[in-house]
């Protein structure tokens, strides 16, 4: 059931269900949550060491000393690798052919507002959680990692809207023709 959050996004922001088989949707939605579990094991690790502690645990190795490295190159790096993460995610959620920069507006505004709550719930929050608040905070903030998915997604299908991409356009229509009506959208007649 996790693994299938991962492609609805696509789906669901921009109307075209149906248009993959359920065994491709399954396969692609497994692929995307092993992506993601790859890509958090690197980077949610990097954001909570921070440069600072990066940097110490670096020059405690033998060899050159590259902690200036690590300050200049640190926050440049998690941002490039989340951009890369998210396009990637919008890009392959989406049942037809985009194009990459299609989906980075969804991707920067994600990042944003995913940075943005970050740093509102490490202001919130104290910084020792002690007992049972560090599960509810370590809870409210994949809530928001989640909130800004949806939210970029629904961003690049609203672009998307208003200039369409040729082949979101005839994804579209094929979805519209192969689409059964919700259960609230059927006459009376038909239930």
């Amino acid at each position: 059931m996790l693994a299938d959050a991962y492609g609805h996004p696509g789906h669901d922001a921009y109307d075209m269900d149906g248009l993959r088989s359920f065994w491709r949707t399954r396969l692609l939605n497994i692929m995307l949550y092993v992506a993601a579990l790859l890509i958090g094991a690197v980077l949610l690790p990097l954001l909570v060491m921070g440069p600072g502690i990066l940097a110490r645990l670096l020059s405690e190795l033998p060899g050159p000393d590259l902690t200036w490295l690590i300050t200049v190159a640190y926050w440049p790096t998690v941002v490039l690798l989340s951009l890369a993460a998210l396009t990637s995610l919008y890009h392959l959620a989406v049942p037809v052919k985009t194009r990459w920069a299609r989906d980075l507006p969804g991707a920067v505004l994600a990042l944003l507002i995913w940075i943005g709550g970050s740093a509102a719930l490490r202001a919130y929050l104290p910084s020792g959680l002690r007992g049972d608040a560090g599960p509810i905070a370590f809870l409210l903030f994949f809530f928001l990692t989640a909130l800004a998915v949806l939210i970029g997604a629904e961003l690049n299908a609203t672009i998307d809207e208003s200039q369409p991409d040729e082949a979101t356009r005839t994804g579209r229509q094929q979805a519209r023709r192969i689409a059964r009506p919700r259960r609230s959208q059927r006459q009376p007649t038909e239930l």
